[in-house]
């Protein structure tokens, strides 16, 4: 434990099973993360959606019944061992409710969790860093979902825009009706919103426009993911 940097316990270890429920947890909630992402991925990937796809090699056979299937195998993998991590933590719990110094009803359970706990989350980690080196990223799709509700998922942006001149609460109301009209109606919102002679009077079309553009509606995101792999990149080569 002293050659891995880790803290060697000062009494016996036995009685004393926080340590190990401690270690089973964090990696509980590192395999929570990677099933997020495995869910995510999962999602994107459906027919409907079709944004991403994971590694394909020729020859291989997406469904034994249905040929022109190409299932989310590996994803699937990665997300679905998420659920035995956290039984196994929850048995890593309770372990710590033992008789006395130690009773074998409980640590033997840690004998059958821990092991699990480990590589089940070896596991996720390779199969997700193989699935993301190799990842296929469908950006005209991702572009067509976009569009699919027209200027819709901008209201948001619009709403903020509109209330540094007519007011926070003004701007959601006239957002908000003409949006309703828009959905029911299957009309253009940008239309139907600068109907209104409160936004009218105060904003031309043309600039209410470039409020819709998705690139410029990226704001902070690529700076934050940088901010981040940046972090992360420092505490592994523990600067």
């Amino acid at each position: 434990m002293a050659e891995l940097g880790l803290v060697v316990p000062n009494i016996s270890w036995q009685p004393s099973r926080d340590h190990f429920s401690e270690f089973a947890t964090t990696l509980g909630i590192y395999a929570g993360t990677l099933g997020k992402i495995g869910h995510e991925l999962f999602t994107l990937m459906k027919t409907e959606i079709n944004e991403i796809h994971e590694p394909f090699r020729k020859g291989e056979i997406g469904s034994s019944t249905m040929p022109q299937k190409r299932n989310p195998a590996l994803i699937e993998g990665v997300a679905s061992l998420t659920q035995p991590i956290f039984s196994d933590v929850s048995l890593m719990l309770q372990s710590m409710l033992i008789d006395g110094e130690r009773d074998a009803i409980h640590w033997r359970n840690e004998w059958v969790a821990l092991p699990e706990i480990t590589s089940y989350l070896d596991a996720q980690l390779v199969q997700l860093t193989y699935i993301l080196s190799e990842l296929e990223v469908n950006t005209v799709q991702m572009r067509k979902n976009l569009d699919i509700q027209g200027s819709l998922p901008y209201s948001e942006r619009i709403m903020f825009k509109l209330g540094k001149v007519i007011g926070k609460q003004t701007a959601h109301e006239l957002v908000y009706q003409a949006a309703m009209k828009a959905i029911e109606n299957h009309d253009d919102f940008i239309s139907l919103l600068y109907q209104e002679p409160t936004v009218s009077t105060h904003f031309s079309k043309e600039t209410i426009q470039s409020w819709i553009v998705p690139e410029n509606n990226i704001g902070e995101s690529l700076a934050k993911v940088d901010d981040v792999v940046s972090t992360v990149q420092v505490y592994f080569r523990g600067d």
